[in-house]
């Protein structure tokens, strides 16, 4: 069984979210599991060819988007500590500058992203002949590769014979995130409205949806959790595709993310003050006090502190805190955030902070090692989500002894047990997130209570192991189905 993972980010190569950790483990796992697995990403100027070093494969092989030829080179490294071939696809005009997204949000906020994404997937539909190796399913990520299933289906299924027997399997990491153009996007990917029904009807509304086409055209679909599954086909959680979903509910399956505990793991993680274990679980006060020392906090280590480390948009509940302002100032307990995006959402945060700085504080950045001290460092993570397809900052914050304070939607609700492993809220209200953190600063004046949490944590099996089966019986289902 070959499967080529084709994503826009790739821990950690070029890193923004949850997905780029998706792409760097599952695979792992699924090479495990006997599969020939690769992995196709954008060859971002980030990433360092000293790091990751690199040959070229394929050179000037011809792209078409618009009314316009490109010239695309293809260059393979491997994922760090694996023989996992990774290919990259190399085009300067859309890949020498931005960074991974163009948007700080890594939301769609220009046609010029639409653009850079449709280039991507074109591009990695024409570099497939020139690989040395085929696969029988393209496994795509999110609305930046939605559109491979489409071209597919139109341009590639009749002309090109390499192309008729791949399978798409189609995941949806973030449904609020669809990728929508106008019809000046069709023009972009050489189709015609007429080529598919699904385009036709997208069409009526003077825009075409991404992820609707990705939804619509691959051979099947799955999101990352299985209550997400279950919500998006609602109202309050469909983002206004749930009827879009229910068409093809069928081939619509839920599958829980799982976290590489390799990289993961508290015991041998070089980022953390000092390292520890289950067995060693005392040791971990160790890398609080060094957190709350680099936070300027006081150091006390009868004070919990909360951790953040998460994209600052609405859908992480930042409203919530920001509504808590002044009740946080008052809880006795720290709080450090670690993230980017909404220009509002950090300007408020930043003056909270200046508020109260002895209790509260904020990096306004992307750092992955600094993401370590914090969940090593943490007595509780926060993660009070308004929507949460799967979530990993919970997994990962177990993994490492720190219990999670979240709210009970998609992934979250999957992977957090009330007052098992963590503390869990229902409403998505203000008084509700504040009834937790009393409960959860209650709880770490408990030692006992809270020592069992955050071990009970700790000895789950977290790991991508039985996720990577449910993800290869599909493989199979996909593949028997046209066979």
């Amino acid at each position: 069984m070959r499967v080529l993972f084709i994503a826009s980010e790739l821990n950690p190569l070029a890193k923004v979210g949850g997905l780029a950790d998706v792409i760097g483990a599952l695979p792992k796992a699924l090479k495990k599991q006997g599969v020939d697995v690769r992995i196709m990403i954008p060859k971002y100027s980030m990433i360092d060819p000293k790091q990751y070093p690199m040959q070229r494969i394929a050179r000037r092989i011809p792209v078409r988007l618009y009314n316009r030829t490109y010239l695309v080179n293809v260059f393979t490294t491997k994922l760090p500590g694996t023989s996992i071939t990774v290919y990259l696809i190399d085009q300067k005009d859309f890949f020498a500058d931005g960074g991974v997204y163009y948007s700080k949000t890594a939301l769609v906020g220009t046609f010029k992203e639409i653009e850079r994404f449709l280039f991507f997937g074109r591009a990695a539909l024409e570099s497939l002949p020139h690989l040395g190796w085929k696969p029988d399913i393209l496994h795509c990520n999110d609305w930046h590769t939605a559109f491979i299933p489409v071209w597919l289906k139109t341009i590639y299924c009749c002309h090109h014979p390499f192309y008729a027997s791949l399978r798409t399997l189609y995941t949806i990491h973030n449904l609020a995130n669809q990728g929508i153009g106008d019809l000046k996007l069709l023009k972009v990917a050489n189709v015609s409205t007429r080529a598919l029904p699904s385009l036709e009807r997208d069409a009526r509304n003077n825009d075409i949806d991404l992820m609707v086409q990705g939804i619509l055209t691959s051979d099947a679909i799955n999101t990352v959790s299985p209550t997400y599954v279950k919500e998006i086909l609602t109202p309050e959680y469909g983002e206004r595709l749930d009827p879009v979903l229910k068409l093809r509910q069928r081939d619509l399956y839920g599958i829980l993310n799982g976290i590489d505990t390799d990289v993961f793991n508290p015991s041998t993680d070089v980022h953390i003050r000092q390292r520890y274990s289950v067995k060693s679980f005392e040791q971990k006060q160790i890398n609080k006090a060094a957190l709350q020392q680099m936070c300027g906090f006081h150091v006390d280590p009868r004070v919990p502190v909360f951790g953040m480390v998460s994209r600052l948009t609405h859908q992480k509940g930042f409203d919530l805190l920001i509504k808590l302002r002044k009740e946080l100032i008052k809880l006795p307990m720290q709080l450090v955030i670690l993230g980017t995006g909404d220009a509002t959402i950090e300007k408020a945060l930043v003056a909270l902070s200046k508020r109260s700085s002895r209790t509260m504080c904020i990096f306004l950045k992307f750092d992955a090692k600094l993401a370590q001290m914090i969940y090593a460092g943490s007595d509780f993570f926060l993660m009070p989500s308004r929507f949460e397809p799967c979530g990993l900052g919970q997994m990962i914050a177990m993994r490492y002894g720190t219990p999670p304070v979240v709210r009970s939607t998609g992934g979250l609700a999957d992977t957090v047990r009330h007052l098992k492993t963590g503390v869990v809220f229902h409403d998505y209200a203000a008084k509700a997130l504040l009834a937790a953190l009393h409960t959860a600063i209650r709880i770490y004046h408990n030692p006992h209570v809270y020592t069992a949490l955050a071990k009970a944590g700790m000895r789950q099996d977290l790991s991508w192991g039985s996720s990577a089966q449910v993800y290869m019986r599909l493989y199979r289902k996909l593949l028997a189905s046209h066979s």
